[in-house]
């Protein structure tokens, strides 16, 4: 007998229900998908905005002097300022210009700027103009090393890097009164112009030299060119006359009578011997510098030793004055060929013609000299 199939449905709870009905699959909004894709995008490039314009090194407060020239863009601006590791992007600085409408009111200028300040403090110290300056003294008579230790000593320039930078940076393109300078390390010798200058916090050391520089060039002026050539002399040669000038007088009207005793003992084509011109050789090699030479001393071999080599040395001894450039290029007209600090201890010179007068000064103020010395002592 045939068994009958059972075709009453099976018990759910052995088998597993199934949905009565099949439901329809749910979907997540497109509107909403785009607005949180929206919301990420402009979170994002909010977040990238800010760092972009935020500062470069939050924790660094040094200065640099950045110099933006007379006409430059927005752009040029801010990719001057990202190259020189100011700012994090130049883009971002040029769009913050210009949605803060600031593209037009930069002012050419140099400006002490710190990588700590965003880009909107950047932005407003050079919409403003704003420069904070320190000022420096470049003292007439001091040579290019010493100028370099009384700067660093003011904290203005780090005293190795200056000297590289007056020994191995080439000026000369800038500068045309160097073209017949001296060809060595000393080429600016006697062109760093004394004077007190002011230039933006963090300036570099090549700054500070282009400013010395700067003040030479301003200083000897076309009717002073002029006036050299017609002397038949070369800038140099008037800058080394003038720096000997300097260095020998202790009162300005002394100062063209020595520049007459230069040019006729040339003239003579006697050597110079003066005293200031070994004390300069001397002291740039490193050694101690002297105020009063001693006789051995006077045979210190060098190009600069004017009792050893006849004719001017070989370029300035110092940074000399404008008054001494003037005396240089307006000697006095006198006979005289020598000269040596008075018995008056004041600082002036006696002049003599000669040498035998000239010993009698000399012996007059070594007297004078001793004497002084003796009374200082008896005082101490």
């Amino acid at each position: 007998m045939a068994k009958v199939k059972n075709h009453a449905p099976a018990d759910p709870a052995a088998e597993g229900s199934a949905p009565a009905a099949a439901g329809k699959q749910k979907r997540f909004p497109v509107g909403l998908l785009v607005l949180l894709i929206l919301i990420f995008v402009l979170t994002s490039g909010f977040l990238s905005y800010k760092m972009l314009t935020g500062p470069k090194a939050p924790t660094d407060k040094s200065y640099v002097a950045v110099t933006i020239p007379s006409g430059a863009s927005t752009a040029q601006i801010g990719s001057q300022l990202e190259k020189e590791g100011i700012i994090v992007s130049g883009l971002a600085f040029n769009l913050y210009s210009r949605t803060h409408d600031l593209s037009s009111q930069y002012k050419a200028g140099t400006y002490s700027l710190q990588r700590s300040m965003n880009v909107a403090k950047i932005a407003q110290t050079m919409a403003e103009g704003k420069t904070d300056n320190e000022k420096f003294t470049v003292i007439a008579g001091n040579h290019e090393y010493e100028i370099g230790a009384s700067l660093a000593k003011a904290g203005m320039v780090d005293e190795a890097k200056f000297k590289k930078v007056i020994e191995t940076t080439d000026f000369t393109e800038k500068y045309d009164f160097l073209q017949d300078a001296q060809k060595n390390k000393h080429i600016l010798e006697g062109y760093l112009y004394p004077d007190t200058y002011e230039l933006p916090l963090g300036s570099s050391e090549k700054q500070v030299v282009e400013k010395m520089l700067d003040g030479f060039q301003s200083v000897f002026t076309d009717d002073l060119k002029a006036r050299a050539q017609k002397r038949g002399m070369t800038i140099n040669q008037v800058v080394i006359v003038a720096s000997i000038i300097e260095r020998e007088a202790g009162i300005d009207d002394d100062r063209a009578k020595i520049a007459s005793v230069i040019y006729n003992r040339l003239n003579k084509k006697m050597a110079l011997q003066m005293d200031s011109t070994v004390a300069y050789a001397m002291s740039v090699d490193g050694n101690e510098k002297k105020a009063d030479l001693s006789n051995a001393d006077t045979r210190y071999d060098s190009p600069y030793n004017t009792y050893l080599n006849k004719g001017l040395p070989p370029g300035p001894i110092c940074s000399p004055s404008l008054k001494s450039i003037q005396a240089a290029l307006y000697p006095a007209k006198t006979d005289y060929l020598y000269f040596v600090l008075s018995a008056r201890l004041d600082g002036s010179c006696v002049f003599s013609k000669t040498s035998a007068q000239f010993s009698k000064d000399v012996a007059a103020y070594d007297k004078a000299k001793k004497a002084q010395q003796a009374k200082q002592a008896n005082q101490n």
